[in-house]
C-alpha cells in the first residue's frame, strides 16, 4: 500500500450567520505531549490532545502522529499527519443547532518527505462530506509546507456531531486547525 501523508494543522467551526468557533483545541495545542522536534504516533483511544479523540479507520494500524517541530505547522506549534503508521482519523464532539448552518475550515499540506505527489483527504459534518487534494512540489519543505485553508458549509441533522477528517486508504493528510 502506497501511504501518502497529508496533514492539519487547525480545524474551525463557525455558525454560518456568526463567528464564534466551535471547535475546541483547533489547533491541537493543548496537549500532556511536550514538542520533541520529532513526533509521536498516537493510536485509537489515545487522550493526549484535549478535546480530540483518534478513531479507528480499519485500515491497518489506523493512527496518526502528532507533529511537534518536525516540520513548519501552519499555526502555533503543533500538526497532525493523517498518517502515523497507515491511514487515521481524528474526530471531536460539537454542539449544533438543528438545520443551522455552519461552516467548516481546515488548513492542509503534504508530507515533503513522501515525494512530490497528491495528497487526499476527507473532512465531514452535518452529513456533508468532502474531498480535497494538495499537491507536494519541490517547493514543500519542512521549513515551508506550503499550508492551505479549505472549507465547506453544512446543515445540522442532529445536536451533537462529529467534525471529521481522515485520509483515504491510499493517501494521508496533514493537519491544523479547524473551526467551524
Amino acid at each position: 500500500m502506497n501511504i501518502k501523508t497529508l496533514s492539519i494543522a487547525s480545524v474551525l467551526v463557525t455558525v454560518a450567520s456568526a463567528q464564534a468557533n466551535l471547535i475546541q483545541n483547533g489547533s491541537f495545542e493543548l496537549s500532556n505531549l511536550a514538542p520533541t522536534g520529532s513526533f509521536y504516533t498516537l493510536h485509537p483511544g489515545a487522550t493526549n490532545i484535549n478535546n480530540w479523540a483518534i478513531i479507528n479507520t480499519g485500515i491497518g494500524d489506523s493512527s496518526i502522529d502528532y507533529i511537534g517541530g518536525y516540520w513548519q505547522p501552519s499555526q502555533g506549534d503543533w500538526s497532525i499527519d493523517l498518517a502515523g503508521n497507515s491511514a487515521g482519523k481524528i474526530a471531536q464532539d460539537v454542539n449544533l443547532g438543528i438545520g443551522n448552518w455552519y461552516y467548516l475550515s481546515f488548513d492542509l499540506a503534504g508530507n515533503p518527505d513522501g515525494g512530490p505527489n497528491a495528497k487526499v483527504t476527507v473532512a465531514s459534518a452535518g452529513g456533508t462530506s468532502v474531498s480535497e487534494t494538495f499537491t507536494v512540489t519541490g517547493a514543500n519543505t519542512r521549513p515551508n509546507m506550503g499550508w492551505k485553508t479549505y472549507g465547506f458549509y453544512f446543515q445540522a441533522t442532529s445536536t451533537r456531531r462529529r467534525s471529521l477528517s481522515r485520509a483515504p486508504t491510499d493517501s494521508a493528510p496533514t493537519a491544523r486547525p479547524w473551526t467551524t
